[in-house]
């Protein structure tokens, strides 16, 4: 895959130390994005929670490579990372859609806000972070072996 071999190269995608425990603070962003967003809906801050749903799960899934000694500073790589390492469709949908939902309401004001959608997006965003530390939780040394291999195969 050149698009990755590319982003490793210019050390936008990188293999990190896996016994730092940097993913922590990632889940604690992803929480902590998760409240926000609750509150930003309260308020009636709407496409303000539409993108901290997404943040959630960015940060989330930023927790999950550091888990599996990868860095990504790429917002697209990091979600092919996701369906292409971890074969993880559905997560991958999840976090696709809403991104494309977080650039719709951040960047075009005038886009439609449907009120049911954004309950779905808001649920979504809690279901993938459980998910996403269900996974970690879960992560073994062979796990990440078959990952890391993975991701060396996309650099070839």
């Amino acid at each position: 895959m050149k698009y990755i071999k590319d982003l490793y190269n210019k050390s936008i995608l990188r293999l990190v130390d896996i016994k730092s425990n940097i993913f922590e603070n990632y889940l604690k962003e992803a929480d902590d994005q998760l409240d926000i967003m609750d509150l930003m809906f309260e308020r009636k801050y709407i496409k303000q929670a539409v993108v901290n749903a997404y943040y959630s799960m960015y940060n989330a899934l930023l927790a999950l490579l550091f888990r599996y000694g990868i860095k990504s500073e790429n917002h697209n790589a990091s979600i092919f990372l996701l369906k292409h390492l971890f074969l993880k469709d559905n997560l991958f949908s999840i976090i696709e859609n809403s991104k494309k939902e977080r650039i719709n309401k951040q960047y075009y004001p005038n886009s439609e806000i449907v009120i049911g959608n954004v309950k779905i997006l808001m649920e979504d965003a809690r279901e993938f972070v459980l998910r996403i530390k269900e996974i970690i939780d879960k992560t073994s040394k062979e796990d990440i072996d078959v990952v890391l291999k993975r991701f060396k195969e996309l650099l070839k």
